[in-house]
């Protein structure tokens, strides 16, 4: 009898000290976590992990991780650009959708921006002609490659959870004011040539410096409101910028320039990223919310690949002149002329009713000076 219960406490002491397993035979604890006792892999006798997805990151049910099926669909028939299967574009529901994503405050935005995207450097995305590649096949391939950055582009985008906005209330028209501004913050950074670059990074609304809007609001229920408790949230992307071209300036400035600027660097280099939608809220109630403006995409998206169809990606740097006025935005492509002391100007016009884009050379001949004086009356990007 004695050996009998020796031999029980035994039993009990040892199953105890085993690694547990849960109803699908996986372990989930000890060394052996998410292996499966059975088949001494990370998959099951049906071929999924312990989270239910298969090799391929898809469930049972045909859905991955973030809820879209091999043909990149979603259970409501929405794929992650907002499209359903007949091209019907949904924006609040993919602007809901982009927004129940992990924010960023401004430092790690800021490591987001460290990122160059530029479809004007070919060479951030494609390899150079190789020894033994033809020019012909070296240009195929180059398109090819910045039809997928492009697409890369186009899902580029993170939620930044700290823009700045203000709040006032205005007396005379019993409005509730919410102005949402482009961001920008500066530093000071010492290359390995001991020239000092100033860096300034720039949240950027499309077409405008601020953007209001205005809720009706009494005087006694503005005395009670909590502006402390109002949230913007923003959806940042670096696709307009990426495809005028970075919108990045890089200025070297001798002794006497400096003085006439009063500034005490030696370059500056501005990154650029566009607000494409915010939502402004507190805990109780959604205040505002702009959408993404699928026309203006459409737009940069047309003049990308028209570029690209024409084979007139440039590596030289040169980024466009966008001017939006009504119906049309135009964009201003700056070509570098060899031997010549100035460069020419040719002119895409996107109309947003059409969705057409055409191509002329009437600013051919022009200057940096007669273009600002034709756009002068025009929304400068």
């Amino acid at each position: 009898m004695k050996k009998i219960l020796i031999s029980l406490f035994l039993l009990v002491f040892l199953t105890s000290c085993m690694d547990k397993v849960d109803e699908r035979g996986f372990y989930i604890e000890g060394k052996n976590i998410g292996i499966n006792k059975m088949t001494k892999s990370i998959y099951d006798n049906e071929g999924y992990d312990i989270n239910g997805y298969n090799k391929y990151g898809f469930d049972k049910t045909g859905y991955d991780k973030k809820g879209y099926n091999s043909l990149g669909f979603d259970k409501n028939g929405i794929n992650k650009r907002g499209y359903d299967k007949d091209g019907n574009y949904h924006n609040k529901y993919k602007f809901d959708r982009m927004l129940e994503e992990k924010s960023f405050g401004f430092d790690s935005a800021k490591e987001y921006m460290v990122k160059r995207f530029s479809l004007k450097n070919t060479y951030m995305y494609s390899a150079g002609k190789g020894e033994f590649e033809t020019t012909k096949d070296y240009n195929s391939r180059l398109q090819s490659d910045q039809r997928k950055y492009l697409n890369t582009l186009m899902d580029s985008y993170f939620i930044y959870d700290a823009g700045k906005m203000d709040i006032e209330y205005n007396a005379d028209t019993q409005e509730m004011v919410f102005t949402v501004y482009s961001y920008e913050d500066t530093e000071n950074v010492k290359e390995n040539d001991g020239k000092i670059e100033r860096k300034v990074k720039h949240f950027s609304i499309p077409f405008e410096e601020k953007e209001e809007f205005r809720l009706k609001m009494n005087v006694e229920e503005a005395k009670e409101f909590d502006r402390s408790k109002v949230k913007i949230k923003m959806i940042i992307s670096p696709l307009y910028e990426a495809i005028a071209g970075d919108t990045k300036t890089l200025n070297e400035y001798g002794m006497r320039e400096k003085q006439e600027r009063n500034i005490d660097y030696d370059r500056r280099t501005d990154d650029y990223r566009s607000i494409v939608g915010y939502r402004i809220y507190d805990d109780n109630k959604i205040y505002y919310e702009k959408t993404l403006d699928i026309n203006m995409r459409e737009a940069f998206i047309k003049y990308a690949e028209t570029l690209i169809d024409e084979k007139d990606i440039k590596q030289q740097y040169y980024p466009a002149r966008i001017y939006k006025k009504d119906d049309k935005i135009h964009f201003i492509k700056e070509e570098y002329v060899r031997n010549s002391f100035r460069n020419k100007f040719i002119r895409y016009v996107y109309d947003l009713k059409t969705k057409k884009i055409t191509k002329d050379r009437k600013l051919e001949n022009y200057t940096s000076f007669d273009i600002r004086k034709e756009y002068k009356n025009w929304q400068k990007f």
